[in-house]
């Protein structure tokens, strides 16, 4: 998204932070003096680790976690790059995974979303489609129109020269929409669901994988890969038990999500629902779609080469947890 995340988990204390943007966290409280710890930070978007959390899959697995959940990617990317976090989940941005010495890895896939992100514009515009934001101003969490933005875009005769783009945090994103201080957002899910449910907002573009996968995917620093790879392994079979939970007990699952995270019922469902999980490895089977996408982010000038996909991915911490 071009391309963020803290909460403890129920029945767990709330404090509310500020970093760069706001965001919300809450620490998990678990402790194990005898097992492995685990540092997490991750988008208020994912389901599977708090709830997981809450029905003791991590600790069963031998892994106490620290989670904080947050709003905003680039928190994310800031705490992965300063080793403040062993493991975060996020969305594929392309700029963090080209930089170079990159700090950290991804050593698992966790979902493959296109649906839970898109354009929204006021549930009163005129505005109807991509077609007619020519001349306006769009908003989006980054320096520039994420990729699949400018090529959808393209696709319908307009490009960056056509129309004004401001970079916007989320949290400010659906005031400024109501405002008219901008036309059209570029955001994601929850803040999509939100809007909408509260009538403030209308979907007017959602990409297809002809335009965008939206991995959601995990890191690790490769600091904690070399020093705690056994409670990586750990966090990863937790994570997939979890995930076996959730599926198996969805309304139970939407209704704690929606407790931990804050978020009204029918936003959570809806956010959830948009959300496409594919736990996998990430091998050479993945590299090719993930190619794909960094070439547009090339096409669109939002980096300079692709990255070096034996440097980004990791398959040893999958391969101690699950085999080959």
């Amino acid at each position: 998204m071009k391309l963020s995340h803290l909460l403890g988990m129920l029945k767990r204390p709330i404090a509310v932070l500020s970093m760069a943007a706001a965001f919300a966290v809450v620490g998990t409280g678990t402790t194990l003096a005898d097992d492995a710890s685990v540092s997490l930070i991750q988008l208020r978007s994912y389901i599977v680790t708090p709830v997981g959390t809450e029905h003791g899959k991590f600790k069963d697995a031998g892994v106490a976690l620290d989670t904080k959940i947050v709003t905003d990617n680039l928190l994310i990317n800031e705490a992965m790059a300063g080793n403040a976090s062993d493991v975060g989940i996020t969305g594929t941005t392309y700029q963090a995974l080209a930089a170079p010495d990159l700090p950290y890895s991804i050593i698992a896939i966790a979902e493959q979303s296109p649906e839970a992100v898109g354009v929204i514009v006021a549930a009163d515009s005129d505005i109807k489609s991509l077609a007619d934001l020519k001349g306006k101003t769009i908003a989006g969490g980054d320096g520039s129109p994420i990729a699949y933005v400018q090529e959808a875009l393209a696709d319908v005769g307009i490009g960056k020269d056509d129309y004004k783009y401001v970079k916007i945090e989320a949290s400010t994103g659906a005031a400024a929409l109501a405002g008219k201080q901008i036309d059209a957002w570029i955001s994601y899910n929850p803040f999509i669901a939100a809007n909408v449910s509260k009538g403030l907002a209308k979907v007017i573009f959602t990409p297809s994988s002809k335009y965008f996968n939206n991995f959601v995917i995990i890191l690790a620093t490769k600091k904690a890969i070399a020093e705690k790879p056994d409670a990586l392994a750990a966090f990863l079979k937790g994570y997939k038990a979890s995930l076996d939970w959730v599926r198996a007990n969805k309304t139970e699952a939407v209704a704690e999500y929606a407790k931990v995270t804050g978020l009204e019922p029918d936003v959570a469902a809806t956010t959830f629902a948009k959300r496409n999980q594919q736990f996998k490895s990430p091998d050479a089977s993945v590299v090719a779609d993930f190619s794909r996408e960094a070439q547009l982010y090339i096409k669109y000038g939002l980096i300079t080469a692709e990255p070096d996909w034996s440097k980004v991915m990791n398959t040893e911490i999958w391969d101690r947890a699950f085999g080959n």
